[in-house]
């Protein structure tokens, strides 16, 4: 199906007005403070790099199937990729607010809390690749363009969920009082928009959190504020997303954070406990999914995804 022209470049166009915005602000950021946005510029080339590095080393390797019969369920609604793709410019809103207002001391702090997640998720990747099945058959353009740069594999824990948790942590500091409102709104939906968009599975997004609660609190020594902690609230926003679950996998992941355990150790014992297969990358995996009771592949009625 050919997305109606209307429809379609209307969405290219604000996706590129969005990012003109953000290169603008960046330049002019640099230009004022050269330092401070070097050290912003590091990061993101070292995050960039390694994520994409990583994703071509695992080339090759059997990744885990990670959709479950819960995701299965979970309603494909491309529409929420525009909640997806809100990440980008809310994370220029916080560096844009820590270069500006920020001593450079406060600002690396901040900037190494996201270094941090990301090496934790790389070392994941690394260790356990995981691959879901694609949803492309929709008439969204930014969805698009994120599945063709980004591939179905290495989804766990996700990177979205991790940074939107993180950032939920920051706003008081980094992000201006007026807009807190509808960026705490906004982040606390991501998780709802991975979902709903089939770029992640519910275990994707359970680790995320945790993630991102472990390089909180390993960057500032104090413990992070839980999006999670009002799941129920969430559940009864969100019906068709199984909030319960996602918190049940967090729960158990976070008692073994206490006990001393990596981010790598836990998502590893959980992928074995779970059994999740190994398959090809080849293999089609339309309409597939992972009973996780009866532990075996499952086919439902042929859906509109793509891998």
């Amino acid at each position: 199906m050919i997305p109606p022209p209307t429809s379609f470049f209307k969405e290219a166009l604000d996706f590129g007005k969005d990012l003109t915005v953000v290169l603008k602000e960046a330049i002019a950021l640099g230009i004022r403070h050269p330092l401070k946005s070097a050290d912003v510029a590091e990061v993101i080339w070292r995050c960039q790099q390694s994520y994409f590095s990583t994703q071509k080393k695992g080339e090759g390797m059997t990744p885990h199937f990670i959709y479950s019969e819960e995701d299965q369920r979970i309603p494909f609604r491309p529409q929420e990729s525009v909640n997806y793709n809100e990440l980008l410019p809310l994370l220029m809103v916080i560096i844009k607010e820590g270069i500006q207002y920020h001593p450079r001391k406060e600002l690396q702090q901040m900037i190494n809390c996201f270094l941090t997640a990301n090496d934790m998720a790389q070392e994941v990747y690394r260790s356990y690749q995981t691959i879901m099945p694609r949803f492309t058959v929709h008439q969204q353009w930014g969805l698009h363009l994120v599945q063709w740069i980004d591939l179905p594999v290495n989804c766990c824990p996700s990177m979205h969920v991790t940074f939107s948790s993180l950032m939920y942590n920051l706003k008081d500091s980094f992000i201006p009082f007026d807009r807190q409102t509808e960026v705490k709104k906004t982040l606390e939906n991501m998780a709802s928009s991975v979902l709903y968009t089939k770029q992640h599975a519910l275990a994707d997004v359970a680790f995320g959190f945790l993630c991102a609660k472990m390089a909180y609190e390993q960057q500032y020594g104090t413990s992070s504020l839980e999006i999670l902690g009002d799941h129920h609230r969430l559940q009864e926003e969100h019906p068709a997303i199984p909030y319960d679950a996602i918190h049940e996998i967090y729960q158990r992941g976070k008692e073994e954070y206490r006990k001393g355990k990596s981010l790598v150790e836990i998502v590893g014992d959980y992928i074995k406990e779970q059994k999740f297969p190994l398959v090809s990358e080849e293999e089609d995996l339309r309409g597939c999914y992972f009973d996780t009771k009866e532990k075996k592949m499952m086919v439902k009625e042929p859906a509109q995804n793509i891998y």
